[in-house]
């Protein structure tokens, strides 16, 4: 999710449950990962990113932070089109 003016480099929120699945040792791990970011440039952004892993035998838990810069391919609305 974008918060703030689209035309003026906005935050990035994000919270994503159960998005992917890991094995270990036949335990299965289910990961919740939070997002925060912000557009450095048009297109640029950086976001920190903390992910929260419970494996359902309730054997391990694992906590992973990490940082990633990304760029929006996506189309931009300039404001000219009808």
């Amino acid at each position: 999710m974008e918060i703030g003016d689209l035309q003026k480099r906005p935050f990035i929120i994000g919270v994503a449950p159960c998005t992917g699945l890991g094995f270990v040792d036949m335990d299965l791990f289910l990961p919740m990962e939070i997002r925060f970011g912000r557009f450095i440039t048009d297109n640029w952004y950086i976001v920190a990113e903390l992910t929260y892993g419970i494996s359902l035998a309730h054997e391990t838990v694992y906590l992973e932070p990490s940082i990633r810069v990304g760029y929006n391919f996506g189309r931009k609305n300039s404001g000219k089109e009808k």
